[in-house]
């Protein structure tokens, strides 16, 4: 837009020192020509004026550049066609076209030449050199503007690089700071595991063997049905004893348990739907995931929602997870009209929950999902949903 104005300006400048000098089909022509070679220049250096010159992309930035060259010629043989100097000398500046800054300093000591002798030659020299320097100027502005331009344009690609930068290493903050968590957990459901193996798992142990001892030495009855019975309730507490301590020492997490865990508290606020469908082989880091997003997405809907249901459900497709957390109010739809079930029911407030998604909690969401290969979709038509797609990695 910028060239456009300035060609206008040159165009409008020359025609009238054109009036002062020019007559006839000569002046028409000049007139035709200068137009005709603005238009021309405007339309090839189109593409190039976006790059950096001299390095020009498309042959149409060749064609402008010899089109110039051959207009300066034709001046160098007909100083008549000094006045179209200034509006090829604005694109021979911004195209860098060093063969065409010869050739214009040529033509400008021509002109000084062969006008010498006129009588108007003070007026024509004055009249080109101003809009030649007007020109000039221009065309130097000009290429100040785009090289502010470009540079505006990489500074706004870097501000995005770095962001999307800052947005991995956040996600992989979160990975690391649930995997340290999970490491915590397990050194210490290891320790307990031996405290009870050591401690608890020996003295059963040695139990168990004196009962034995004491049933062969007991034989007669009631006694030895009496030892018999305490034997087999040893017996019991060590089996439970062993299964606690493969619980401890495993490694898996019942993501079906956690949910229906974290969901309980919403039950005294809300009627809560549970549906949960997954793949007992889950990786261990999609675990985490699911229930990070669930623990977070309950502790916004327990802060800000003030609607009466809530739907959770995790589902489980050949390729993918799908989890939707939904917190809306019941309605009941007759003759396509929607009413609340409940006249009394407060009207729905999602602006504290739809900003809180630009802070931490939802902000951590994304980035959990996103570290795994997950889209999230935040909507808040029909009360507030999250809706998550994690690929799975056969």
């Amino acid at each position: 837009m910028n060239r456009l104005i300035d060609k206008i300006l040159i165009d409008c400048l020359s025609v009238i020192a054109m009036l002062t000098m020019l007559h006839g089909n000569y002046l028409i022509a000049a007139i035709c020509i200068m137009v005709a070679i603005s238009g021309i220049n405007f339309y090839l250096f189109g593409d190039a004026i976006d790059g950096a010159f001299p390095k020009y992309e498309s042959m149409f930035s060749y064609l402008g550049i010899t089109l110039d060259i051959v207009i300066l010629i034709l001046m160098l043989c007909d100083v008549r066609l000094i006045m179209l100097l200034p509006i090829v000398v604005y694109d021979v500046v911004l195209s860098k076209n060093y063969p065409g800054f010869f050739l214009t300093l040529l033509c400008y000591v021509n002109a000084i030449m062969k006008l010498n002798q006129k009588d108007d030659f003070e007026m024509i020299i004055a009249f080109v050199s101003i809009i030649l320097i007007l020109s000039i100027y221009m065309s130097l502005n000009t290429m100040r503007i785009i090289a502010l331009s470009r540079k505006n344009i990489s500074l706004r690609d870097d501000t995005h690089i770095k962001e999307e930068q800052l947005s991995k290493k956040n996600a992989q903050l979160i990975v690391a700071r649930d995997e340290q968590i999970y490491a915590a957990q397990l050194a210490e459901r290891n320790r307990i595991a031996r405290e009870i193996h050591d401690n608890v798992g020996h003295m059963l142990s040695r139990a168990i063997l004196q009962m034995g001892a004491l049933l062969s030495i007991y034989k007669d009855e009631p006694i030895h049905g009496q030892l018999e019975g305490v034997r087999e309730t040893l017996d019991g507490a060590m089996n439970n004893i062993r299964s606690s301590v493969h619980d401890l020492h495993d490694e898996s997490i019942d993501v079906k348990a956690q949910i229906i865990s974290m969901a309980k508290p919403l039950e005294e606020k809300y009627k809560v739907s549970l549906e949960i469908d997954i793949n007992e082989d889950m990786e261990r880091q999609i675990k985490y995931v699911i229930i990070g997003v669930v623990k977070e997405a309950i502790s916004n809907i327990m802060k800000y929602s003030l609607n009466t249901n809530v739907d959770i459900k995790l589902i489980w497709h050949p390729s993918m997870y799908q989890l939707i957390i939904h917190d809306y109010n019941s309605m009941i739809k007759t003759d396509k009209k929607e009413v609340m079930a409940d006249d009394k029911i407060e009207s729905t407030d999602n602006s504290k929950y739809i900003q809180s998604g630009n802070g931490m909690g939802l902000e951590g969401i994304r980035n959990r999902v996103e570290s795994v290969g997950g889209i999230v979709n935040i909507m808040d038509n029909d009360g507030f949903k999250i809706f998550i797609t994690i690929p799975i990695n056969n």
